[in-house]
């Protein structure tokens, strides 16, 4: 308001007077110049502030198969229940039927990926809206055994940030603890060769026995993770992932790897009313949920 006054009296000035003023005035328009450059200056200065996606991702053993344990409908709707997720890692999975069906019970603009080895098999579930598959492969060599599960590799790019990452789903031998072992180890040395962040998820058969009585987890959790190349993203409350009477330990984990290890992160086991009945219609395995944040 001050400068709008002055102006005002500038105007009824006379000639000698205006002549007077007009250095004050250019002063003022220097000055006020300066200050809009400075802020804009400053304003171009303010550090940006990476935006991050948060995404959920699921893994879920369901115990389909060649010899199906499970009924297909009836873990439809437990994915129904538990989705919508932006990537699913399912194991077990019937390959006939199986995987367009749940696929569909993910939510609209699924794609999926499907393993080729063994009966049963490995499926990736991803949002063709959120991401873009750039490739996929398997891990031949890590198979072990016609029966085994080889691990299936999705090299993804998140659309909205640009970040690419690698998304691994895997289910470990059960029976023969060597090629358990050299399953873990294995994608430990193959996590170690990459440069992309890696997200791994899966039914590991790790054995984390809750409570943690001795010995309270199986060798390969220990091979997996060897020289820091993967990281558990280890639940705060640790509940059972099968459903065995025999056994009261986690089975199915998440993991993630080199840049992603620097990612905002976290981890639970679902629960559902009445889960964990293992009967012919529902699976012995809770899924397990992993929440986390890629710029």
């Amino acid at each position: 308001m001050t400068v709008g006054i002055f102006n005002m009296q500038f105007l009824r000035t006379s000639t000698t007077e205006k002549v007077v003023l007009a250095p004050v005035l250019q002063i003022i328009r220097h000055r006020t110049s300066a200050l809009f450059i400075s802020i804009i200056v400053s304003a171009l200065s303010i550090p940006s502030f990476a935006i991050a996606e948060q995404i959920r991702v699921i893994a879920f053993n369901v115990e389909g198969g060649y010899k199906a344990d499970a009924e297909l409908e009836t873990i439809a709707n437990v994915v129904k229940h538990f989705s919508p997720a932006d990537l699913w890692g399912f194991s077990e999975v019937t390959k006939e039927v199986w995987p367009e069906r749940l696929t569909e019970a993910t939510g609209p603009s699924r794609s999926f990926v499907l393993g080729t080895t063994s009966d049963n098999r490995l499926l990736a579930v991803y949002d063709s809206r959120k991401f873009t598959l750039i490739k996929h492969y398997e891990l031949s060599q890590l198979q072990f055994a016609e029966n085994g599960r080889a691990p299936l590799i999705l090299h993804l790019r998140l659309n909205a940030t640009g970040t690419e990452f690698l998304f691994t789903v895997n289910h470990f031998h059960r029976r023969g603890k060597d090629k358990r072992n050299q399953q873990a180890r294995g994608l430990n040395i193959w996590a170690s060769e990459q440069t992309l962040p890696i997200i791994a998820v899966g039914d590991f058969n790790f054995d984390w026995n809750i409570p943690p009585t001795l010995p309270y987890r199986d060798r390969g959790y220990d091979l997996m993770i060897t020289d820091d190349a993967f990281a558990w993203v280890r639940p705060d409350v640790l509940i059972k992932t099968q459903c065995s009477k025999k056994y009261n330990s986690i089975l199915d984990f998440a993991f993630v790897a080199n840049a992603a290890k620097n990612w905002p992160r976290e981890s639970q086991v679902l629960l559902a009313e009445d889960d964990c009945i293992d009967n012919e219609k529902t699976s012995d395995h809770r899924p397990v949920e992993l929440t986390i944040d890629i710029p």
